[in-house]
């Protein structure tokens, strides 16, 4: 961030008790500000933008986010169901958000799933902030759902399967998907997708306002609360 100002960064941890000892939102938060300074005047702890969990306003834009240098969104699934109080900087997903189903064995059952409708499988019991799309097949080993599929990846992080699953999902649900999560995101084009639909939104956003954007900021940082961000999971993403 601090070579990219101009960048804001999600990132979205998965707690898993069941790997080990338990985890503790605590020690996450110690983790988080143990993070050296490097070249930066400005602590990793102090870029997480802190969200009141009865703040039931708007989020800021990715903008907003910049100018105020807190430009990190720290959030968890898993361990914790957000009925404890969290660190400053670290939110349950789930208090504000909704996604799709995860467990895909095969792009065929991807495909069926989310074109029969696009059913959330996890959703805040009254916040719709945000909306993400799980589009990625965890292929079996003994049974068991663990391998993430690369080849799967070749055919489902392409702008024609994820322009599809976009539209039934924002019809069905009606709201705006804004975040895609994925496995392997070199594979296929969903870079270009995701600028493209992001420059899209900005587009509109720029039409619709007369306020310029500040010369300090990217346009494509100048995006509305609904713009979307990719999830840019390597490994097993769920």
């Amino acid at each position: 961030i601090a070579r990219n100002p101009n960048n804001v960064v999600m990132i979205w941890l998965q707690v898993n008790d069941g790997a080990g000892d338990p985890i503790s939102l605590e020690d996450i938060d110690t983790i988080a500000r143990s993070v050296p300074l490097g070249n930066s005047n400005r602590a990793f702890a102090d870029r997480l933008y802190r969200r009141d969990r009865y703040d039931y306003s708007d989020w800021p834009t990715l903008a907003e986010l910049i100018r105020m240098e807190q430009q990190v969104l720290f959030f968890y699934m898993g361990g914790p169901d957000g009925s404890e109080e969290p660190p400053p900087g670290i939110h349950y997903f789930y208090e504000y958000g909704m996604s799709t189903h995860w467990a895909y064995a095969s792009v065929s059952e991807l495909r069926d799933t989310v074109m029969n409708g696009c059913q959330v499988h996890r959703r805040s019991s009254n916040r719709r902030d945000f909306f993400m799309l799980n589009d990625f097949v965890t292929e079996k080993v003994f049974g068991i759902q663990v391998k993430p599929s690369r080849a799967a990846a070749e055919e489902i992080n392409t702008e024609t399967f994820l322009e599809a699953l976009f539209d039934v999902c924002e019809s069905s649900n009606g709201m705006k998907v804004n975040i895609v999560s994925v496995d392997f995101w070199r594979s296929g084009d969903l870079s270009s997708f995701v600028n493209s639909h992001n420059m899209d939104l900005v587009g509109r956003n720029t039409r619709s306002s007369a306020t310029p954007l500040n010369d300090s900021v990217s346009p494509r940082s100048e995006l509305p609360q609904n713009g979307l961000g990719g999830i840019k999971d390597l490994g097993f993403g769920g």
